[in-house]
């Protein structure tokens, strides 16, 4: 099959080489967060984070671990009112992994529909959308691989890292901004939809689906065969 990757909107301030500085800066808003204080649920999601995070310190680990963690199922405002104080986290040296425990919360939840809040941090979270099986948007930056073998719907209002759908099973991706190299790498099936810029080696080893580029891409011409 042909993936053909469509470029517009050429005429751009920004250099290429700018927007990957890990995709700049974006507006931190102050959001208010939650009282832990009289919240069970949320004083239970924070007990469990915290052995998670101090037990994954890399990535194969926080995989395993994740995959082996019981925890009960909880609503989706419970996971999005936990996206919102893992802020003071993210001085950890492996915050970033943090993508696999909420990932894990959300594929185990019985609702359909969840909200991700990233747009406060200053620093990045890999992997969220692993194996997502949900309705799921992020308000603010991901980190690399988010969607990694994504199969439903995953929408990320700001810029994404590397290996954007790495290994996506099927359903659709959008990133509303940039992102960084070798999006849908290996991907099975379904649709990714870069808004803005992207690096380098899209659809590097991919096996089908389709990848739209609605910005500059500055890789290997703007056709790929697979």
């Amino acid at each position: 099959m042909e993936l053909w990757i469509m470029k517009t909107n050429i005429e751009t301030k920004l250099k290429f080489g700018d927007l990957f500085n890990k995709l700049g800066k974006e507006n931190k808003e102050e959001i208010k967060n939650p009282e832990i204080k009289d919240n069970s649920i949320l004083e239970y999601l924070v007990k469990n984070y915290k052995l998670y995070i101090e037990q994954a310190t890399d990535f194969e680990k926080a995989r395993r671990i994740q995959h082996f963690l019981k925890i009960n199922p909880v609503k989706s405002n419970e996971i999005e009112e936990l996206s919102l104080i893992l802020g003071k986290y993210q001085r950890l040296n492996n915050f970033n992994l943090s993508g696999y425990f909420l990932s894990k919360l959300i594929n185990e939840s019985n609702d359909e529909d969840f909200v991700i809040h990233t747009n406060y941090l200053e620093k990045l979270i890999d992997c969220i959308g692993y194996k997502n099986i949900k309705n799921l948007t992020i308000n603010g930056n991901a980190g690399d691989w988010v969607g990694y073998k994504n199969i439903k719907n995953l929408t990320i209002n700001g810029n994404a890292g590397d290996w954007v759908g790495y290994e996506m099973e099927n359903g659709r991706i959008e990133v509303n901004g940039n992102a960084g190299g070798w999006v849908g790498e290996q991907m099975k099936n379904g649709n990714i939809t870069i808004n803005g810029n992207v690096g380098d080696l899209v659809g590097y080893g991919m096996e089908d689906g389709e990848i739209h580029i609605n910005g500059e891409y500055e890789g290997f011409g703007n056709k790929i065969k697979v």
